[in-house]
C-alpha cells in the first residue's frame, strides 16, 4: 500500500474511531458515576473553546466557523429560547427545523471554501454571512412560523426515510444526503485532515438531531465533534510544518528529525530530476511542478523499507534505516525505471477549447499525442554509513558525489 494511502486510511480510522467509541460511552452512562455524568454537560464548552483557541492561534477562519456553528447547535438545544420581539414570539421548533436544515448545507460550503483567515475581509464576511442566516430564520421563526415549518416539513417522498424525527425531515435528510455528497467528493480531492474531520462532524451532528431531547446525547457528540476539528487543526500544522506543500511528501525539516533516529546501519539515496532546469525554462513552472509532483508519486512508493523526502527544489532523498546499499539497489533501481517510464502529457497554451474545434485536434491522432508527450528521467546517488564516515551528514555528502558520477555517466541510472 503507498505510503500516502496508508496516512489516508489512519487518518480516518481516527474519526470513526471516536466516533464509535462515543457512541457506547453513550450506551453505557447509566453506569458511570453520578459526577462523571454531571461533567459531561460542561464537556463541550471545554473541548469547544480549546479548540477555538488553537483555531485563532493558527488563523484558521473555516474552523472559528464551524465551531461557532457547533456552539450555536449545543447552546440552543440546550435553552429554552423562550424569545419575543415586539409581541411576535419565537417558534422554538421551526427555527431549530431552520438550524437542522441549513447546518450541513453550510459545512459542505465551507468544505469547498479555500482558507482565508479570520479577522480578514474573507473572513468577516463569511462570518457576517452565517450571522446573516441566523437573522433571517430568526425573523421567519418569529413572524412566519408556519410558513417556513410547512416548507421544512414537506413530504415530497410517498414513503418513509429512515432515521427520521422532529428535526430530521425529509427535506432535512436530502440537506444531509447533498451535504454528505458534497464532502465526499472533496475528500477524494483533498484527502485532508481538515475534511476528513467534516465529513465526522456531519455525522456527529445527524445523531444529535436524532436525540435532540436526550441533552446527554447531545452534550457527547458535540464534545467529539469539537474534538475532531482539535485533532484535524493539529495535523494541518504538522503538515505545514514537515511536508512539502506541493508534492505532498515529508520536507527537510522532517528529514533532519528523521536523520537523528538512525542507528549504525543506514543508507541513503539522493536523487535529482534530469534536465529539470531546462525543462522548467522550456515548458515552464506550473509543468515544472506536474514533474515534480509525477517523481514524488513514484518515490512514495518506493519498497524495501525506503521513505522519501523532499530535500529542495527538483532534489529528493531517500532513507533506508537499517539497509545495506547492496540490499537497496534494487529498489532504487525499480525507482528509477518507474520513473523513466512516466510518460508526461503537456497542455499546450493553443489547445482548442470549443466544440467545433475537437474534431481536429482527435484528427492528428497519434502524431499529436507523441508530440505533446515527454519523459522524464532521474538519476540517483547512493551511499551507506561506515565507520570513516560514520554521520547523516558525512553519508549525505557522498550519496550527492556518488549522484554527480551518475549524471556524469550520462544520467537515468543509479550510482554508489
Amino acid at each position: 500500500m503507498p505510503a500516502q494511502l496508508f496516512r489516508f486510511f489512519i487518518a480516518v480510522l481516527i474519526p470513526a474511531g471516536l466516533l464509535l467509541t462515543t457512541h457506547g460511552l453513550r450506551l453505557n452512562l447509566a453506569r458511570l458515576p453520578t459526577a462523571l455524568n454531571d461533567i459531561v454537560p460542561i464537556l463541550p464548552y471545554l473541548v469547544l473553546a480549546a479548540t477555538l483557541a488553537l483555531a485563532l492561534l493558527f488563523s484558521r477562519g473555516r474552523a472559528v466557523i464551524v465551531l461557532l456553528l457547533l456552539t450555536g447547535l449545543y447552546w440552543m438545544l440546550g435553552h429554552p429560547l423562550d424569545w419575543q420581539l415586539h409581541g411576535a414570539r419565537l417558534d422554538v421548533g421551526t427555527f431549530r427545523l431552520g438550524v437542522a436544515f441549513l447546518l450541513p448545507l453550510n459545512v459542505a460550503v465551507i468544505a469547498g471554501l479555500r482558507e482565508r483567515g479570520v479577522l480578514t475581509r474573507h473572513g468577516v464576511l463569511r462570518l457576517t454571512a452565517v450571522l446573516f442566516q441566523a437573522g433571517v430564520l430568526l425573523m421567519f421563526a418569529m413572524s412566519r412560523p408556519h410558513l417556513l415549518r410547512e416548507l421544512l416539513e414537506a413530504t415530497p417522498f410517498s414513503m418513509e426515510l429512515p432515521y427520521g424525527s422532529a428535526l430530521l425531515t425529509q427535506p432535512v435528510l436530502l440537506a444531509f444526503a447533498v451535504a454528505g455528497g458534497m464532502l465526499l467528493v472533496r475528500l477524494a480531492l483533498t484527502r485532508s485532515p481538515f475534511i476528513i474531520s467534516l465529513v465526522g462532524i456531519l455525522v456527529a451532528v445527524f445523531v444529535i438531531l436524532r436525540h435532540p431531547g436526550d441533552l446527554q446525547t447531545v452534550a457527547l457528540f458535540t464534545t467529539t465533534a469539537a474534538l475532531l476539528l482539535f485533532i484535524a487543526l493539529l495535523q494541518d500544522s504538522y503538515r505545514m510544518a514537515y511536508r512539502d506543500d506541493l508534492t505532498g511528501l515529508p520536507g527537510r525539516r522532517a528529514l533532519q528529525e528523521e536523520l537523528l533516529k538512525l542507528g549504525s546501519r543506514y543508507t541513503i539515496a539522493m536523487l535529482d530530476v534530469d534536465h529539470f532546469k531546462r525543462f522548467n525554462d522550456r515548458h515552464g513552472h506550473d509543468v515544472g511542478d506536474q514533474v515534480l509532483k509525477l517523481v514524488a508519486a513514484r518515490m512514495d512508493q518506493v519498497r524495501g523499507g525506503g521513505k522519501a523526502f523532499r530535500y529542495g527544489g527538483e532534489e529528493f532523498t531517500v532513507l533506508f534505516a537499517g539497509k545495506r546499499a547492496e540490499q537497496t539497489l534494487p529498489h532504487l533501481e525499480n525507482l528509477r525505471q518507474a520513473i523513466a517510464d512516466s510518460a508526461f502529457q503537456l497542455r499546450g497554451k493553443d489547445r482548442p477549447k470549443e466544440k467545433a474545434r475537437k474534431k481536429s485536434a482527435a484528427a492528428a491522432g497519434k502524431r499529436s499525442t507523441k508530440r505533446n508527450t515527454v519523459s522524464v528521467t532521474a538519476s540517483i546517488g547512493v551511499a551507506e554509513r561506515e565507520d570513516r564516515h560514520p554521520t547523516p551528514q558525512q553519508v549525505m555528502k557522498r550519496a550527492d558525489q556518488a549522484l554527480y558520477k551518475a549524471k556524469e555517466a550520462g544520467r537515468n541510472r543509479v550510482s554508489n
